[in-house]
This record gives structure tokens, C-alpha cells and sequence, in this order.
């Protein structure tokens, strides 16, 4: 009696220490037991379990150095001077369609209507792409001056990167090269002669030149038309397409625009 008695003790005792099932679904990422799967807190750059004060911002607060100051988020609106053609990279040229004044204040000119935009653009362009992406780097004053801004991307009126017109995706190119080549094939195979066998059953000689011939031209015009489908869409920007200048980094100015204040 004793000993079924221990028994019975000892197996109670092991599960109530034993972890349950519902214990280990509910366990927190990092405690073991459930597979750890993300949280609310990895948008907040806080670890699960961290007792730090995530409101707390350790980053200097950036004050204005100069009130002349256009901030960065800003946009300077523009239109296109030039077009583009994705064919190949070159530079291109738009025009500030309104004035861009201080960040702060908004009371003092910085960036007066007129002012030329240069920049440049990729031709790098994959298939099913839409949008072109370039990139201003100088302006260009009504009184001569120039101001070096990096590379500052530009975007739509809705403020979506990269600029979209005109697609020419080359279907009239690419069907025809399709059709060109179903022609070729065929043609070959119509211009064989009827096989014939002599006596012992061997084929003619001629039957096999002509063979061997229609193959190897076949795959060489197969091979040359289609690397001429091969080809990426061209994207076209027209001449007078507006767009927006994202201000990517502060623009500082020692003094409001003042023309030909030299």
C-alpha cells in the first residue's frame, strides 16, 4: 500500500512541474517554447522583453542655422525643356515653374520662377518598366549664378519617383520579327527536295546537302531574329511634362535672391 501510495504522489508531482501545452503556446518570443513570430514591436526598433523607454529620442534636435533655408521634404516644381529618349543617357534640362521660398517663414525668395534645372537620366531599363529615373543636379540662375545640389531625384505631380509619358514597348518590331521568322522556317522547309532513295534504299546525296544547308541557315536567321526581339521598351518624357524637384537635402542660402546681386 505504501509503495502505490509513493507512486501516486510522485506521477501528481511530475505534472504539476511539467510545462502545459496552452504554457508553451503563450510563452514570449525569446522564453522558449512557441516559435517566436514578430510583433507590433519591430516597428518601433524595441526587442520584445525591452524595459527601455522607446519614447525617448537620443537625437539632437537639428535647429535652423540660417533662415534662408529651404528644408528637405521640400519640391520645386519644374517643366521639361527637353525630352527624353531611355535609348541612351544624356542630360536634360527643365525650368522652376514657381517660386520656392523659405521653409520656415515662406516669406523670402530663394529659388525664383525661371531658374534652369540640369540633370541626367538612366537608360538602364528592364522589361515592363514604366518610369524613367533621373536626377538634378545644378541650378542655374536667371543672373548667371549656379548652385551645385547633388543629385536631387525627381518625381510626378503626385509626387510618385521617377517620370512617365510615353511607353514604346516595340510590338510592331517584335510581332514582325515573330512573323519573320515563322516565314523563314518555313520557306526552308518548302524549298527541300522530295526525298528520294536509290535501289539499296540510301538517300540521295542531294536530299541530304540540301538538308544540312536549310538547318544551318535556319539557325542562323532563328539566332539573329531573336536578338532583335530582344529589346527593352524606350521610355519618352515630352518637352513640357511637369514634374517636382524632391529636396533631399537642405538647401542653405546666405541671403534671399536678389537679382543680379553680385
Amino acid at each position: 500500500m505504501i509503495g502505490r501510495r509513493t507512486m501516486i504522489l510522485g506521477a501528481v508531482a511530475a505534472l504539476a512541474t511539467a510545462p502545459t501545452r496552452t504554457a508553451r503556446a503563450q510563452s514570449l518570443p525569446g522564453q522558449g517554447g512557441a516559435v517566436s513570430r514578430p510583433g507590433y514591436a519591430q516597428f518601433g526598433g524595441q526587442t520584445p522583453g525591452d524595459r527601455s523607454d522607446r519614447w525617448r529620442n537620443n537625437q539632437p534636435m537639428d535647429y535652423l542655422r540660417t533662415p534662408y533655408t529651404v528644408r528637405t521634404g521640400a519640391v520645386v516644381p519644374a517643366v521639361m525643356l527637353t525630352p527624353i529618349n531611355s535609348d541612351l543617357t544624356g542630360q536634360i534640362l527643365s525650368q522652376v515653374s514657381q517660386h520656392v521660398y523659405d521653409s520656415a517663414t515662406g516669406k523670402h525668395l530663394l529659388i525664383p520662377q525661371g531658374c534652369r534645372l540640369i540633370g541626367t537620366y538612366s537608360s538602364d531599363i528592364a522589361y515592363g518598366q514604366q518610369r524613367v529615373l533621373c536626377a538634378w543636379q545644378r541650378i542655374v540662375y536667371p543672373d548667371g549664378r549656379a548652385l551645385d545640389i547633388g543629385a536631387m531625384p525627381g518625381a510626378d505631380g503626385a509626387g510618385v519617383a521617377g517620370l512617365g509619358d510615353q511607353v514604346n514597348n516595340h510590338l510592331i518590331r517584335v510581332f514582325g520579327s515573330a512573323l519573320l521568322l515563322s516565314g523563314i522556317t518555313a520557306g526552308f522547309k518548302i524549298a527541300l527536295p522530295e526525298e528520294t532513295t536509290d535501289a539499296y534504299g540510301n538517300r540521295s546525296a542531294s536530299r541530304s546537302v540540301s538538308e544540312a544547308v536549310a538547318e544551318n541557315l535556319g539557325q542562323t536567321a532563328n539566332e539573329m531574329i531573336r536578338r532583335n526581339m530582344n529589346i527593352a521598351p524606350t521610355l519618352e518624357i515630352r518637352a513640357g511634362f511637369r514634374l517636382n524637384v524632391m529636396v533631399v537635402k537642405d538647401l542653405e542660402f546666405d541671403r534671399p535672391y536678389v537679382a543680379f546681386d553680385h
